[in-house]
C-alpha cells in the first residue's frame, strides 16, 4: 500500500515550481504580499532559494514593504553576510527564477499551497490532540483542535471568505500603504478633496471612479488626461475603449502627454531632431499603456472581463506587476450574457455592467475609472436649454442616465461640468459627488486645454469652492484673483454680490 504521509517539513512541488514561487514573490507585489506572512523559509528544499526567501521575509518584517532584486542583494542578509562567490550564485539564480515563474501562473499555484498549508496544519494538530486526550488532558486537547480550527479557516492565499477585526490594526497599516499606490486625478486639489488624509494621490487600489458626464463634453479627454498624468508618474495603464475611433484616441494621447496641437506634432515628426524627442513620448507609451479598441457591436461585459484577465496576467508575467489603472470608456455600450433572455431592463443591464467592472478592480487590486452619461435632464441642465435656461445648479449623482445602482457601486463619483459660455472661456467645473474618505459638494473650475487634450493641469490652473452652484462668467475673473486657492464662503458671496450689482 502506498505512503500516503504529508511531508511538513517541504512545500509539495518541484524545484522548478519551487522557483517559479519564489520567482512571484520577488517580481510580483500582490504574490508576494499574499504568501510572505504565511511560508517560511526552511520549506524550500533548495538552500539556495531558502536563502533568498528568508532574506525577503527578514526585509519585509523590518521595512514593511517588498524588496526590490537590487535592495535585496545589498541587504545585510545577503550582500552583508556571503562571499562574492555565493553573490554571484544568488543573482543567478534569482535570474532564472523570473523565467520559471512565467511557467507557472500564480493563482493554481495559490490554490495548491493554500490546500497543503491547511493540510499540514491538520497533520501536526491531531496528533497533537490524541496525545493530549491519551494522557486524559482533555482541556489541553480542546484548546489545540480549537486554535487548529481557527487558523485552518484563518488560512486564504485566495480572496474570498469572511473579514474580521482581528487584525485591525494590521489593515490600517495596509491601507496606509494603499495610500502611497495611490493615483493621481492629475490636479492638487482635486486630489485633498477625494483623499483629505493621502500624500499626493487619491484613486485608490481596488476602488472604482466614475465620471458623470453630458453628452459632447469630453468625457473621453477627461479620461485620457487621468490616464496621462499617471503615465507620467511611472503608473501602468489599460484603457479600453469601446467608442470613437482609434486613431484620434491615440491622438488625444499623445496630445496630452506632449503638450501639443495636432498640426504642431506633425510638424515635429517631420523635423528630424524634434521626431527624436516625439519617439521618447513613444517609448513612455510602450512601457505604461497598453491601449485596445474593443468597438465589436453586442460586446459583452464578460467578453471584455476575460480579455482583462488576459492582459492582466500578461502584464505580470512581463513585469512582475499588474495594471495600476484600468481606463473603460465606457461600460454603457456593452451588455451582459444574463440579457440573453430579453426580461432584463436597460437599467438591470448597467447595473450588471458596472458591477463586474468593481468587481475586477477589487481582484486585481486596480484602480478603476469609468464613465457613465447623464440624462437627457442633465444634458438640458449642463446647456442651460429650454426651460433650464437660468438654472445655474451643477450636475449631481441624480442626473444619471437609467441606473442608480452605479452611483452606490462607485467609491468616488465626480460630474463634468461645462456650459456654452465655458467652452468659450476654455473652462470647465467638477463636482465631487462622492468620496469614500473626504466630504462632497466641492466644485473645482480648472482652465482647459481641449486642443492639447490637457482637461486639468497644476500648472493650467483650478481653484475651488463649496458649492453646487456653476459661477458663470465670474469664472475668469474668480481665476485671476484665485488660482490655486480655496476659494472661501465669505469671498464667494461677495463675488456674488458684486456680480448682482452688474459690477
Amino acid at each position: 500500500m502506498a505512503d500516503t504521509t504529508i511531508d511538513t517539513t517541504a512545500l509539495p512541488f518541484s524545484l522548478e515550481k519551487q522557483k517559479a514561487v519564489l520567482g512571484h514573490v520577488l517580481y510580483d507585489e500582490r504574490f508576494f504580499g499574499t504568501v510572505i506572512g504565511r511560508l517560511e523559509p526552511e520549506w524550500f528544499s533548495e538552500p539556495l532559494v531558502c536563502r533568498i526567501y528568508d532574506a525577503a521575509k527578514r526585509w519585509y518584517k523590518k521595512w514593511g514593504k517588498q524588496p526590490s532584486v537590487r535592495e535585496l542583494i545589498d541587504s545585510e542578509w545577503i550582500g552583508g553576510k556571503l562571499a562574492p562567490q555565493e553573490i554571484n550564485q544568488i543573482q543567478g539564480l534569482i535570474s532564472l527564477v523570473k523565467t520559471s515563474r512565467e511557467q507557472y501562473s500564480p493563482t493554481p499555484l495559490l490554490a495548491e499551497m493554500e490546500v497543503w498549508v491547511k493540510t499540514r496544519l491538520l497533520q501536526l494538530a491531531i496528533p497533537k490532540a490524541a496525545m493530549s486526550f491519551n494522557k486524559r488532558d482533555i482541556d489541553n486537547a480542546v484548546v489545540t483542535l480549537n486554535s487548529m480550527v481557527k487558523e485552518f479557516h484563518e488560512i486564504r492565499f485566495l480572496d474570498d471568505g469572511e473579514s474580521s477585526f482581528d487584525k485591525f490594526g494590521q489593515e490600517l497599516i495596509k491601507e496606509n500603504m494603499d495610500r502611497s499606490h495611490a493615483l493621481t486625478f492629475g490636479l492638487n486639489a482635486m486630489d485633498r478633496l477625494i483623499d483629505p488624509y493621502g500624500n499626493g494621490g487619491s484613486l485608490f487600489p481596488g476602488d472604482m471612479t466614475v465620471i458623470l458626464a453630458p453628452t459632447n463634453v469630453g468625457k473621453t479627454s477627461v479620461m485620457v488626461t487621468i490616464a496621462c498624468h499617471n503615465i507620467a508618474q511611472g503608473k501602468s495603464v489599460l484603457f479600453i475603449s469601446h467608442e470613437g475611433r482609434p486613431d484620434e484616441i491615440k491622438s488625444k494621447f499623445m496630445r496630452c502627454l506632449t503638450g501639443m496641437t495636432p498640426p504642431e506634432m506633425l510638424r515635429a515628426y517631420q523635423d528630424p531632431n524634434m521626431a527624436e524627442n516625439l519617439r521618447a513620448y513613444e517609448e513612455m507609451f510602450r512601457r505604461y499603456l497598453v491601449y485596445v479598441p474593443m468597438n465589436k457591436p453586442g460586446q459583452t461585459v464578460e467578453e471584455v472581463a476575460a480579455a482583462i484577465e488576459r492582459y492582466q496576467d500578461r502584464r505580470r508575467l512581463s513585469t512582475g506587476k499588474g495594471f495600476d489603472l484600468l481606463v473603460n470608456d465606457y461600460p454603457a455600450k456593452l451588455t451582459t450574457t444574463q440579457a440573453k433572455e430579453g426580461n432584463l431592463q436597460l437599467r438591470h443591464v448597467q447595473e450588471i455592467v458596472y458591477n463586474q467592472f468593481v468587481q475586477m478592480g477589487l481582484h486585481h487590486k486596480f484602480h478603476v475609472l469609468v464613465a457613465v452619461q447623464t440624462n437627457r435632464e442633465g444634458s438640458k441642465v449642463n446647456r442651460r436649454m429650454g426651460t433650464f435656461k437660468h438654472e445655474t445648479r451643477l450636475l449631481h449623482m441624480e442626473d444619471v442616465m437609467e441606473s442608480w445602482g452605479i452611483m452606490t457601486a462607485a467609491a468616488t463619483v465626480i460630474s463634468v461640468n461645462r456650459t456654452t459660455e465655458d467652452a468659450e472661456m476654455n473652462k470647465l467645473t467638477y463636482l465631487l459627488c462622492k468620496s469614500r474618505s473626504g466630504d462632497v459638494g466641492w466644485a473645482v473650475v480648472c482652465n482647459t486645454d481641449y486642443q492639447r487634450c490637457r482637461i486639468h493641469a497644476n500648472d493650467l490652473g483650478a481653484f475651488w469652492y463649496r458649492g453646487e452652484d456653476g459661477l458663470g462668467d465670474q469664472a475668469a475673473d474668480i481665476m485671476n484673483a484665485m488660482k490655486g486657492q480655496v476659494l472661501t464662503s465669505d469671498k464667494l458671496k461677495w463675488y456674488q454680490e458684486q456680480a448682482g450689482r452688474g459690477l
